[in-house]
């Protein structure tokens, strides 16, 4: 199979503009609310977050569903499950372990008036539990994915609804007696 670069390009171009995107968010105080916030609020962080928020995530998820596709076409499914769970479930565990109780730790000292250290941030989260793994916004932005899914596939033809050509017609004739 011919590797397509357009789309490696259009990876590699996204996950780049990932990086000033989210930057852009510490200084866009007021407009939304993110880990970690600047005294200083830009309109140019927010027109740049503006921009790039409505289409990031929809292309990055094609991008990842045109690979799949791709990568099955060579692949049987059991072995391209051992490498995604190799190349992303691991990654993703580590980050869990190690990134996401400093992710906490900043939002509890910028979004409260928690004042301790990053030890007691645990204990912090155990009595208080206001942080939950999945915030109100993640929970639209699912439930907003979800429904274009199911859009999707409520309206695209299946194989047996598919257009058919219309078989000949045959010449009408008069019924004979």
């Amino acid at each position: 199979m011919v590797r397509l670069h357009y789309i490696d390009n259009l990876r590699w171009m996204s996950i780049l503009v990932l990086f000033p995107f989210h930057a852009a968010f510490i200084f866009c105080a007021g407009w939304y609310g993110y880990y970690v916030s600047s005294g200083y609020s830009s309109t140019a962080a927010h027109c740049l977050t503006v921009a790039v928020e409505p289409w990031i995530m929809p292309l990055l998820f094609g991008i990842a569903g045109l690979s799949t596709k791709f990568a099955l076409q060579e692949r049987t499914p059991g072995v391209y499950l051992k490498e995604r769970a190799t190349k992303l479930l691991l990654p993703f565990l580590a980050g869990l372990v190690l990134v996401c109780p400093v992710i906490a730790y900043y939002a509890l000292k910028f979004h409260t008036e928690y004042t301790e250290n990053f030890a007691g941030a645990f204990v912090h989260y155990q009595e208080n539990n206001k942080f939950a793994i999945v915030s109100n916004t993640e929970l639209k932005r699912f439930c907003c994915l979800s429904e274009v899914r199911a859009w999707n596939r409520t309206c695209r033809p299946s194989s047996h609804l598919a257009m058919r050509p219309s078989p000949p017609r045959s010449k009408l004739t008069a019924p004979s007696k």
